[in-house]
């Protein structure tokens, strides 16, 4: 008795969690599809074998078959059944449980596995076909390659769903009107504080996927969304995390794609970060071992590298953080390559790293230095700050430069090469969030790259945000709401 690999999930709020709630359409016999089924599709329908008047008559054995089940004087079970899950939650000398109907004759169905404990005067209480009715039936009770499609809705958890997720290979993913469209995300809502929504026991492989689901706080304190142990080798697509303490934790390997943590204390916690975007998170927006695309608007700190780990932040943007825009947090190596600060209460960039390379990047109008540099708990003898460029930042441009070429741990040799004084703003209209380099002599025109010489966009190319070949550059746009 198991939930068969493979099976595809159906959850909606107006199904209930003693249907059978999946279908398997690779079963041979089966006559539909992954998305024309009981669960799902034209042919939606619940069948209930309870005794009470109006509904369908228990379900009896089919002889002395301990795995067979036959519903005398009721609908008898088709071929059309074959491959879907009938969950059996009671009765006489059975054993509860969702069982897949493997084949169908004569009315009579064929289980994956016993159901019976004895023939003698049985009979059971189940459901076959139908959508299961929270987002925990479905992930608590899936095994590995299954699908788990939710439909739009608010779907409230009172308590932490947790499970141990390893070698799982999960694929949830909301939807609106079809399986298919990615339209407006279903929301799983706290109902209670301190809990975590998705929680993981093991920190190995999981190679699951979560696709446009809205993990949101409820209005309630310390939630998580997906935590526990860090997701590893997991997939989150378009994906919204609102009001939570933690958005997303994950290992060097966990991915973010295309998600959004919107008011949340950290919004992501570890892992590859790309195009994603944090607004107002109190503590910081994205901590990640690696960010490619990215913005943070609002946040205490933009962008954060994972202590003891790494940082790397490529084609970013930190504006109007209250605190620091990238900071390097004591990590052991990492890069901040062809990103912007704007308007940062703090340092623009905070090198803060064993073998740290700062490049190609801009700091303008932060209320402390657009770049520091500052030792972690180990020299900076290995770091690079080279083609920077800042302007009106409030205690400089450049901090911290150390010229020392001794022994002493702690500050050394920091190797700096092209650092740019602007005289103006380098951008077209930072208020619009248009960050396309001027024309300004003092502004844009120095950070511009020499497209002269060969491959100049790839090997010189202009400092700050990194651009199309194309010519005018396409606008940059970045939204405060």
């Amino acid at each position: 008795m198991a939930v068969p690999w493979y099976a595809h999930w159906e959850v909606r709020t107006d199904g209930h969690n003693d249907n059978g709630g999946c279908f398997n359409p690779t079963r041979s016999g089966a006559t539909k599809t992954w998305d024309d089924n009981y669960t799902y599709g034209p042919s939606y329908m619940v069948v209930i074998y309870d005794g009470q008047p109006g509904n369908e008559p228990k379900l009896t054995p089919n002889g002395t078959a301990l795995n067979q089940v036959r519903c005398d004087g009721g609908r008898a079970f088709v071929q059309a059944d074959v491959g879907h899950v009938i969950k059996i939650t009671g009765g006489v000398n059975v054993t509860p449980g969702r069982y897949e109907i493997t084949s169908v004759s004569s009315g009579v169905a064929t289980l994956d596995a016993n159901c019976w404990t004895s023939t003698s005067g049985s009979e059971a209480v189940a459901r076959l076909g139908g959508a299961v009715a929270h987002p925990s039936e479905a992930i608590l009770n899936a095994t590995s390659a299954n699908f788990v499609w939710v439909k739009s809705g608010t779907y409230i958890f009172t308590s932490t769903v947790s499970r141990d997720w390893n070698w799982l290979s999960l694929h949830i993913r909301g939807y609106s009107q079809s399986r298919l469209d990615m339209g407006t995300p279903p929301v799983f809502q706290a109902g209670a504080a301190s809990i975590t929504l998705l929680h993981t026991t093991s920190p190995y492989e999981t190679f699951s996927g979560i696709w446009n689901i809205k993990f949101s706080g409820g209005g309630y304190a310390g939630v998580t969304g997906l935590g526990g142990q860090p997701a590893n080798q997991h997939m989150m697509y378009k994906c919204v995390f609102e009001g939570l303490s933690l958005g997303y934790y994950a290992t060097s390997s966990g991915f973010a794609v295309a998600c959004t943590f919107i008011n949340c204390s950290t919004g992501v916690r570890g892992g590859r970060v790309v195009c994603c975007s944090a607004v107002n998170c109190s503590t910081v927006g994205i901590e990640a071992h690696f960010a490619y695309c990215c913005t943070a608007i609002g946040c205490a700190v933009g962008f954060r590298s994972v202590l003891y780990g790494n940082g790397t932040f490529i084609n970013c943007v930190a504006r109007n953080c209250t605190g620091i825009g990238f900071d390097g947090n004591n990590s052991r190596g990492g890069a901040f390559i062809n990103c912007v600060a704007v308007s940062c209460g703090g340092h623009g960039f905070r090198a803060h790293s064993r073998s740290h390379f700062t490049y190609n990047c801009i700091a303008t109008n932060c209320s402390q230095y657009g770049f520091y540099f500052e030792p972690g708990d180990s020299n900076m003898h290995s770091m690079l700050a080279a083609r920077l460029a800042g302007y009106a930042n409030t205690s400089g441009n450049y901090g911290n430069i150390s010229t020392t070429w001794g022994f002493t741990p702690g500050l050394r040799q920091i190797f700096t090469e092209s650092l740019i004084d602007l005289t103006q703003t380098p951008f077209e209209s930072v208020p619009l969030g248009d960050l396309r380099l001027n024309n300004g002599p003092g502004g844009g025109m120095l950070c511009r790259g020499d497209k002269e010489t060969a491959f100049g966009n790839l090997y010189n190319p202009d400092l700050g945000l990194e651009r199309t070949f194309e010519d005018p550059p396409k606008i940059f746009v970045l939204e405060d709401d």
